[in-house]
């Protein structure tokens, strides 16, 4: 895991979107003469599932290293983080498989049920909160680290609304990563 505190912006967006992006082209490009669309989409969904579980490592890594450099004075829950995180983890492939549920029922000319999305809808909530939570905690940890004293929102506003674009906030937050994880 701490392998993902070392490697370099550009890499860590190759490994989250780069992959996703290639694979998506190749598997359109190969599919053009006939397209066989229940095979790119259950393609996509696999590589879907490896950019969210890549995504949530390098979150549940920076929680865990960068609560290990707080100060003192600093008290962040780290449980209450783990939990969340796991959530999100969990959730985020869950999703993926409803997704592709979705789109193979789609495909199948079935009507969407519209009860499936009643029932996900208190799950999705709370995955929102629990990914927002965790990004809060994430970026308060950082600057608390920068700073060495306690923060509030408005000290760490930026940092967390840059985890929270992540395709843009990785080209700023993980030099700021690689420097503190430097020795």
């Amino acid at each position: 895991m701490r392998l993902f505190l070392k490697l370099k912006h550009w890499q860590l967006f190759l490994l989250s979107y780069g992959i996703e992006f290639l694979a998506y082209l190749i598997l359109t490009a190969s599919n053009i003469s006939s397209p066989d669309f229940s095979i790119i989409f259950k393609s996509f969904s696999i590589i879907l599932i490896l950019t969210l579980i890549s995504i949530n490592i390098w979150y549940f890594t920076l929680g865990i290293y960068l609560h290990k450099k707080l100060p003192e004075i600093a008290k962040m829950n780290l449980r209450r983080f783990k939990i969340l995180q796991l959530y999100c983890a969990f959730y985020s492939i869950f999703l993926a498989f409803v997704l592709l549920d979705i789109k193979k029922g789609m495909m199948s000319g079935q009507s969407m049920n519209s009860n499936l999305f009643m029932y996900i809808m208190p799950f999705h909530i709370l995955g929102m909160i629990c990914i927002l939570s965790c990004l809060y905690y994430i970026a308060k940890t950082l600057r608390i680290i920068e700073v060495q004293r306690q923060v509030s929102f408005e000290d760490f506003a930026s940092y967390f609304f840059l985890l929270l674009f992540f395709p843009i906030g990785i080209w700023f937050i993980q030099p700021k990563i690689n420097k503190l994880f430097a020795n």
